[in-house]
C-alpha cells in the first residue's frame, strides 16, 4: 500500500476506494491473534470461542463496509491496470518482491475468504465440543453470529450491487423522446412493491423485417427495452452488460415506453399470427428458433417477438417474466381485496362525530423543476398547534 500511495499513480479517491477498511481489517485480525496468543500462554485448558465472539463483533462493521465497495473497487483497479502501463508495471514489481508472489487482487479477496471460513470451522468445532465443556455455549454463539455476519454481508452486497446498477441506468438511459418519463427515479420505491429491483437484464434481438439488438431490463414493476445511441455499437455477443467495458460506457435511449407488468402477457410459443404482429415478422427459421419468446401488448393487441442469446437464456427470461408478473398480480389482488373490505366495513360505521382537516404540503416522489424533494405533513390537532412528521 505504501509504495502504491507514494507512486501517485492512483489519485486519492481511487486509493481510498480500493483500500477502504483494509487497515482496520488487518488491525482487528492482529488484535484477535494477540488475544489468542495471550490466552494460550496463560492457560493449558484452552478456551477461545469467547475471544472469537468478542472480536467478530468488533470486526463486523469493517468487513461490511469493505464488501459494500468491493465490486466497484475491483472494477476501478482493473480499469487502471488496463489503461495505465506504469501502474501495471508497478504492481508486477511489488508482486515479485513479496514472499509468496501473489498479485494485489489476491490480497483484496482475502477478507472474503477469511470471513466466510468462520462458519465452516466453527461448525466442526461445535459438533466436536462436549456440551459440558466451558467453551460450548460461546462456540454456539460464535457460530450463530458468524452465520449472521455472512448473511448480512451478502445482503448488503446484493443491495449495493442493485443500487449501482440502477444508478447506471439512471445516468446512461435517456428519456428525451418520452418527456413524461424523464423524472423516473430508478433507485426509489415502487407504487406498491417496495424498493425497485432489477430482476433480469441482457441482450435481446427483436425479430422483425429489420432485426434490432436491444437491451432488456426487467424490474419488479415494469419491463424496459433500450437501444444504444450509436448504431455501430455491437452488443449481440455480450453476456453481461455490467461486466463489459463497451456496454458500460455506451449511452442508451428507450426503444419504446416501459411496459408495466400488467400491460402485456407472455404468449405460448405457438400462438403467433400475422394479424397481431407489431411489425412484419421475418418468416425465416430464426423466427421459430428455440431462442425466441413472444409477448402480447394488451392495449394494442400486438405481438413482439424477442430472441434471447441461447435456449437457456430464453427459458430464464420466460421464468423471470412469469414470476415477476405473478407477484405483481398477487399484490394487485391483495390491494383490491383490501379496498373491497374497507368499502364493506364502511357500511357499518356510525354517524361522524367530528371533522379532521389535513393540509397536504408535499407528496412523496413529487419533484420540483430542480429535482428537490421536501416531504412534510402538517396537521392541527386539539390544543397542539402543529404536528409535523418527516417521512420518505
Amino acid at each position: 500500500m505504501r509504495k502504491i500511495k507514494e507512486s501517485a499513480l492512483l489519485n486519492a479517491e481511487e486509493f481510498d476506494l480500493i483500500f477502504d477498511q483494509i487497515e482496520n481489517i488487518y488491525d482487528s485480525n492482529r488484535n484477535f491473534f494477540d488475544s489468542l496468543q495471550q490466552r494460550l500462554n496463560a492457560s493449558k485448558n484452552l478456551r477461545f470461542c469467547d475471544i472469537l465472539l468478542e472480536h467478530l463483533r468488533l470486526m463486523y462493521p469493517y468487513y461490511q463496509k469493505f464488501f459494500m465497495k468491493q465490486i466497484i473497487a475491483m472494477e476501478v483497479l482493473q480499469n487502471r491496470l488496463d489503461s495505465d502501463k506504469n501502474f501495471a508495471t508497478l504492481l508486477r514489481e511489488i508482486t515479485s518482491e513479496t514472499r509468496i508472489h501473489l498479485p494485489l487482487v489476491s490480497y483484496l479477496i482475502k477478507p472474503m475468504q477469511r470471513i466466510t471460513k468462520y462458519p465452516l470451522l466453527l461448525e466442526k468445532i461445535y459438533k466436536n465440543t462436549p456440551s459440558s465443556h466451558p467453551d460450548y455455549k460461546d462456540c454456539q454463539e460464535a457460530l450463530n453470529f458468524s452465520k449472521k455476519i455472512c448473511i448480512n454481508i451478502n445482503e448488503a452486497c446484493r443491495r449495493m450491487e442493485c443500487f449501482n446498477k440502477l444508478d447506471w441506468i439512471q445516468r446512461k438511459v435517456s428519456f428525451s423522446k418520452h418527456r413524461s418519463l424523464k423524472l423516473i427515479d430508478f433507485n426509489s420505491e415502487t407504487r406498491f412493491l417496495g424498493p425497485r429491483t432489477l430482476i433480469r437484464y441482457g441482450v435481446l434481438t427483436k425479430i422483425s423485417s429489420s432485426s434490432e439488438t436491444l437491451i432488456g431490463l426487467l424490474f419488479n414493476d415494469f419491463l424496459m427495452l433500450i437501444v444504444p445511441d450509436r448504431k455501430q455499437s455491437k452488443l449481440s455477443s455480450i453476456n453481461d452488460i455490467f461486466k463489459n467495458k463497451q456496454a458500460i460506457e455506451t449511452n442508451y435511449h428507450l426503444y419504446r415506453q416501459p411496459l408495466l407488468l400488467n400491460q402485456f402477457e407472455l404468449m405460448n410459443n405457438h400462438q403467433k399470427s400475422s394479424n397481431h404482429s407489431d411489425e412484419k415478422l421475418d418468416s425465416s427459421s430464426t423466427h421459430s428458433s428455440s431462442r425466441t419468446f413472444t409477448i402480447r401488448l394488451k392495449e394494442k393487441d400486438k405481438l413482439v417477438t424477442l430472441k434471447a442469446q441461447s435456449p437457456r437464456d430464453r427459458t430464464q427470461w420466460i421464468n423471470d417474466l412469469h414470476q415477476a408478473q405473478q407477484h405483481y398480480f398477487a399484490i394487485l389482488n391483495q390491494m383490491e381485496q383490501r379496498k373491497i373490505g374497507l368499502q364493506l366495513s364502511s357500511l357499518t360505521l356510525h354517524q361522524p362525530i367530528g371533522n379532521l382537516f389535513l393540509t397536504l404540503e408535499e407528496t412523496v416522489q413529487i419533484y420540483t423543476i430542480e429535482g428537490i424533494r421536501f416531504n412534510r405533513c402538517s396537521m392541527p390537532s386539539g390544543h397542539r398547534e402543529r404536528l409535523d412528521k418527516r417521512f420518505k
